[in-house]
């Protein structure tokens, strides 16, 4: 596990200057249920009610399974709210998100959990909490990244991130050649999780940054499959799809600045508006628009991992 700051030097793994914000343009998901799909894999959605306030959405995956990730959008509201938690742990995920000072409409969270069958070798590994400081320069431009590995002997199946009251801004999962990550291509089982959150202007005074790996027993099979699209636009979307035999258990994101990868100010970053999975099409999506006070003329990208195992 590795705690520390983001250095210039690593910037073009994930120096993405965005807010980690979830948002639902895809559904507006209904009150808590369960979609069933093969194999296993099961999603149980929720909501919470409107208001202007941060807020947290709680779901829980039925017994007998356990959770392996998070998926959240947000409601009534098309910028400015932010979510800085996505975190399944046991049974259990919580999204959590932060509107803008400048949000005065009411929103919501819509979102759940992805779960599998519980067995006795799934085990949750959380990183250490990084602080991070609002007074801190590189804090805001460069963040703080942690990581969360799994142990000897098994695979990452989902998993998880936080910066509350901060930007989530970089979601990915470890393995072989992994894009953005650094990791050199070859052999080896998918092991761990880097994620990447910092503060801003309007935010929290201090955040804590965490990583969580949700790991089994090599034999799952796990494959990230990836999927990028880089352009000016001010919105993109994304998906990433498993292969025949895998289902999607979790899905990462990443944004990036191709061409500027150093600095960007608190006027130019990028709202994740959705962050989805779906158990019944084997798809990850991710949705950004990029909150600007001026029309954007660099090219970014927007990147989604999917997280695929079998069950």
């Amino acid at each position: 596990m590795r705690i520390g700051k983001f250095t210039p030097g690593e910037a073009r793994i994930a120096l993405v200057t965005a807010i980690g914000a979830i948002g639902l343009a895809i559904a507006q998901l209904a009150a808590p249920t369960n979609a069933v799909a093969a194999s296993g894999v099961q999603q149980v959605v929720g909501s919470t009610a409107a208001s202007r306030a941060a807020k947290t959405l709680t779901v829980r995956c039925p017994a007998g399974t356990t959770a392996t990730g998070a998926f959240g959008a947000i409601g009534g509201v098309t910028s400015g709210v932010h979510i800085d938690r996505l975190w399944p742990q046991g049974n259990t995920v919580r999204i959590h998100a932060t509107p803008l000072p400048s949000v005065s409409r009411r929103w919501r969270i819509s979102g759940g959990a992805t779960c599998v069958t519980a067995t006795t070798d799934v085990e949750y590994r959380a990183s250490g909490a990084a602080p991070a400081s609002r007074a801190s320069d590189d804090d805001q431009r460069f963040g703080v990244a942690v990581r969360a590995e799994c142990p000897g002997g098994k695979e990452l199946i989902g998993l998880g991130g936080t910066a509350v009251g901060g930007r989530l801004t970089h979601l990915q999962p470890l393995g072989p050649g992994v894009p953005y990550t650094g990791e050199p291509a070859g052999p080896g089982p998918v092991h761990g999780v880097s994620v990447i959150g910092h503060t801003y202007a309007e935010g929290r005074a201090h955040v804590s940054i965490q990583a969580m790996a949700v790991c089994a027993n090599t034999g799952h099979g796990t494959r990230v499959e990836f999927a990028e699209t880089v352009s000016t636009a001010t919105e993109k979307t994304v998906a990433a799809g498993c292969g025949v035999g895998r289902q999607i258990h979790a899905t990462g994101a990443i944004i990036t600045y191709p061409n500027h990868y150093a600095e960007k100010t608190p006027f130019s970053f990028a709202l994740l508006n959705t962050l989805n999975h779906r158990a019944d099409s084997l798809m990850g999506s991710v949705r950004v628009t990029r909150h600007v006070d001026d029309v954007p003329t660099e090219a970014w990208g927007v990147g989604a991992y999917g997280i695929c195992a079998s069950s």
